[in-house]
């Protein structure tokens, strides 16, 4: 494989698929549906995000994923909010 393009997350949705139209219904089940414990466990992935040992374009890499996942579901965060989220995790 040349570079993986699936999240785990997203990988566990798509492994099993017997089509293409099956996997991608599946992951806009898993992503696009906006039900509140979707948004909520979104906004949480991208709350408790901690850059560790990552490096900065790794660790910025999944705060974007974070942000785009919530997207898909209609919530928009302003950058504001990011750096917020970038600062609180940098300092604890």
């Amino acid at each position: 494989m040349i570079g993986q393009t699936l999240s785990p997350i997203a990988m566990s949705c798509a492994v099993g698929s017997r089509s293409a139209q099956e996997m991608w219904t599946n992951l806009k089940n898993k992503f696009a549906a906006p039900n509140r414990q979707n948004i909520l466990q979104l906004k949480s992935n991208l709350h408790n995000l901690k850059k560790g040992n990552d490096s900065i374009e790794t660790y910025l890499d999944k705060i974007k994923a974070a942000r785009d996942a919530l997207e898909t579901v209609g919530v928009f965060l302003d950058d504001e909010d990011i750096v917020v989220t970038v600062h609180k995790s940098s300092v604890c």
